[in-house]
């Protein structure tokens, strides 16, 4: 149970997705790293990492809802349906209870690398720092009352992830504000995905970008802040899918004081920003 519980309190949005899927299988379902990385049906609305994966798997192979068998791993259903109260339990207390930073930094330093990065090179940075897309991803998805999303530029396919991981959260109180230049038309597309979400709950979907071309007045960060301020993320990496994946960006995850600053920041931002 050690590892289910350290699973869903760092991974929760991977652990989330993998249940859910498990939950339409059938018992006996084989299952391995390379099926689930491939499968578009994970709630996530992406492709997760295979390391990612492998850390639900295991998970869940230590309560006994998967029997690990060489490389792949065998559904129990009965014990998957007999453990249903017991996972959710989990969640309620990890939701309950403050979340321990003893030990961890206020500032931690993640990146996103492009996939042709030498073998060597990608090895020394991953084991410097944490994934930068995994760690936004973890602020997202950790927001229970209130969450700000602030990126100049998204794309279609980024918008829809945001949207997936988004919408059973707001459905369950949590509110939103995002924050975009949405000024030419290729961020315009991705605007509807955003606004499907007004039908799942509270969210607010701010631009700022005004003036002329010699007098502009907009922003250029990127970041994100759940819960006023108790985790917020600060990077380079804009809301679209190339920064995501395919280049190499940097960003600072802030819990404390400068979580707390950050939050404040936005929150100055977001009074001069205008609804859409």
């Amino acid at each position: 149970m050690k590892e289910y519980v350290s699973a869903v309190r760092h991974f929760r949005w991977v652990l989330d997705s993998v249940e859910e899927f498990l939950s339409v299988e059938p018992d006996g379902s084989v299952l391995d790293v390379s099926r689930l990385a491939r499968g578009t049906s994970l709630s996530i609305g992406r492709p997760l990492s295979d390391q990612h994966i492998l850390h639900a798997l295991s998970a869940l192979s230590s309560i006994g809802v998967l029997n690990e068998q060489s490389a792949h791993f065998i559904l129990d259903k009965n014990t998957f349906d007999a453990t249903a109260d017991k996972r959710a339990t989990v969640r309620a207390v990890l939701d309950a209870i403050p979340e321990v930073l003893s030990g961890r930094p206020d500032a931690e330093l993640c990146v996103s690398l492009p996939p042709t990065i030498t073998a060597a090179a990608g090895i020394v940075i991953r084991e410097m720092m944490a994934d930068l897309r995994a760690g936004l991803w973890d602020v997202i998805s950790g927001a229970r009352e209130s969450l700000v999303i602030a990126s100049p530029f998204w794309d279609t396919a980024v918008a829809q992830e945001v949207a997936t991981l988004l919408e059973p959260r707001m459905r369950c109180g949590l509110n939103c504000v995002i924050l975009g230049r949405f000024s030419n038309a290729g961020e315009r597309v991705a605007l509807p995905h955003l606004k499907k979400l007004a039908r799942c709950g509270q969210i607010k979907i701010m631009s700022w970008f005004d003036g002329d071309e010699e007098n502009r007045e907009t922003f250029h960060f990127k970041a994100a802040s759940a819960d006023r301020g108790k985790l917020a993320y600060l990077g380079s990496a804009n809301m679209i899918r190339s920064s995501l994946r395919s280049r190499m960006e940097l960003g600072v995850l802030l819990r404390g004081q400068p979580a707390d600053e950050l939050n404040a920041v936005l929150g100055v931002v977001l009074a001069i920003a205008k609804p859409i």
